[in-house]
Parts: C-alpha cells; sequence; structure tokens
C-alpha cells in the first residue's frame, strides 16, 4: 500500500506552489494594467511572455495534481479523496488551499477583463489616430503637389 499521508503532503505542496505562481501571475496582470494605459506595446508585450510561461508552469502543476489524485481514487477505489479514512485532515488542508486558488483566479479573471477593456480603448484610439494621419497625408497630398508647373523662367532649350 502506498503512504497515503505522504502522497497527501505532496498535493498540498503542488497546490501552494499553484498559489504562489498565481500570485506572480496576480502581480504581472496589475503590471499589465500600468502599461496598457502608458500604451506601452514592448512592456506589454514582455509582461505576457513572462506570464505565459508562469501559465505553462501552473498547468504542468495541474496535471501532476490530477494524475496524483487519479492514482490515489483508483488504488483506494473511491471516487472523491475525503472519502479515505486515514486522511480527512490532509483533505480539509487541500481544499483549504484550493479555495485561495479558486479565489486568486476570479481575481486574476477580473483584471484580465479590465485589462481587455483597456486594450480596445487603446485600439480605437490607434485606429483614430492612423485614421487622423492618413487623412492629414492624403490632405497634404491634394495640396497643389500634382498641380505644380514648373517655373517659367527657365529656358528649356539651353
Amino acid at each position: 500500500m502506498i503512504d497515503v499521508e505522504a502522497v497527501m503532503e505532496n498535493l498540498i505542496e503542488i497546490s501552494k506552489n499553484k498559489s504562489d505562481i498565481l500570485n506572480d501571475i496576480y502581480m504581472i496582470t496589475v503590471e499589465q494594467s500600468r502599461v496598457i494605459a502608458k500604451e506601452d506595446i514592448e512592456g506589454l508585450n514582455d509582461l505576457i511572455d513572462k506570464k505565459q510561461v508562469l501559465i505553462d508552469n501552473a498547468q504542468n502543476l495541474d496535471s501532476e495534481f490530477e494524475k496524483i489524485v487519479d492514482d490515489l481514487k483508483l488504488v483506494y477505489g473511491v471516487e472523491r479523496l475525503d472519502e479515505i479514512d486515514i486522511c480527512k485532515e490532509e483533505v480539509s488542508k487541500i481544499q483549504a488551499v484550493v479555495k485561495l486558488i479558486m479565489d486568486k483566479v476570479k481575481l486574476i479573471r477580473k483584471l484580465e477583463m479590465e485589462n481587455s477593456s483597456l486594450l480596445r480603448e487603446m485600439k480605437d484610439n490607434m485606429e483614430k489616430k492612423i485614421k487622423s494621419i492618413k487623412t492629414g497625408k492624403k490632405a497634404v497630398s491634394n495640396y497643389g503637389y500634382a498641380n505644380m508647373q514648373q517655373p517659367v523662367y527657365f529656358d528649356k532649350n539651353h
């Protein structure tokens, strides 16, 4: 038989690591709000790259967690971890950390939605600026350059 308490402690550790990663993701998301407000596209791209690495790490932890849980359920023939009698305390710890994780995910999602709205505004502003530039170029090109005549004081024959 496997050492359930050790396995449960491993699950708790994985959950805490994911919680730490989500804290980092939240901080990057807050920073994204700042760079979006500054219209700093390069800074935003850097943050997106950093955030993607963290997201990948969190997904790896999720996969590891799920595999361990599935193995435990299979060994003990249960549908849920809390059905394993010898590890009620550890299950409670895991549930507490998972609740923290879910709360952080909600905060991150809310902030992501706000950032998406800011990005849409930034895109709209950029489109207006581009349209204004194009209109200005068109006005300049129509301002008589096409109708300019060669000055008459030049002698074409010499």
